[in-house]
């Protein structure tokens, strides 16, 4: 793998600015992981579509439940975003074409997390 996901996620947290995105991807890991404000998290894998060029596929995490599932939307939240691309150029194609969708379903998906506490709480 030529994408080093440490230097990637670190240069596109920075990119992305406040509030508070921070890069958590241990080095040497097979996934790369960017943690923001509101229990937001963006994951990044590296792959080679076919024989074509490295993309890195860029998606957001939704919160699980006890049990394990999430309460995110069934269809995934995710774009691509070529790795011989700069951390300013990620970060620009995220904010641009993955945060309006992603963080509107976050905001969603912790309502429904509460929804499913409070029920169980109540029972």
């Amino acid at each position: 793998m030529s994408v080093g996901l440490r230097t990637l996620t670190v240069g596109v947290a920075a990119a992305l600015g406040a509030p508070g995105w921070d890069s958590v991807t241990e080095p040497g890991t097979l996934y790369g992981e960017i943690r923001g404000a509101d229990s937001a998290v963006l994951l990044a894998y590296v792959h080679s579509p076919g024989r074509g060029q490295e993309r890195v596929e860029w998606s957001g995490r939704y919160p699980k439940g006890p049990a394990g599932s999430d309460y995110g939307p069934r269809e995934r939240t995710m774009i691509t975003v070529a790795a011989s691309r700069s951390p300013e150029a990620h970060a620009a194609e995220v904010r641009r074409r993955l945060l309006p969708d992603y963080l509107p379903k976050l905001t969603e998906a912790l309502l429904r997390g509460g929804e499913a506490v409070r029920a169980r709480a109540a029972a």
